[in-house]
């Protein structure tokens, strides 16, 4: 299974648990990222939490990211909603 594939079909079931979140109006980012981790995991997929950029570019102004895939993709998760504050729409 590829990984979209696995994404795709783990948090595909996850919709209205999300939704819930979404309506409390606070971050559920780092969910995500676990959740992730975990469907990767369970397909044997190669993931690593929390990796550290600056192994990867010296140049790169965030320390960590949020997950990177078969030692080349990068998963970032950045979430916004109704109570986001314009400081992380810009951002993302």
């Amino acid at each position: 299974m590829t990984i979209e594939n696995v994404i795709r079909e783990h948090m595909g079931a996850m919709c209205e648990k999300i939704a819930a979140f979404n309506n409390t109006g606070y971050s559920f980012e780092e969910w995500i990222n676990w959740e992730l981790f975990y469907a990767l995991s369970k397909a044997q997929i190669d993931v690593l939490p929390k990796p550290c950029y600056k192994e990867y570019s010296k140049d790169s102004p965030k320390s960590f990211g949020d997950l990177l895939v078969e030692n080349q993709h990068f998963i970032e998760v950045s979430l916004i909603h109704d109570s986001t504050q314009n400081k992380w729409i810009e951002k993302i």
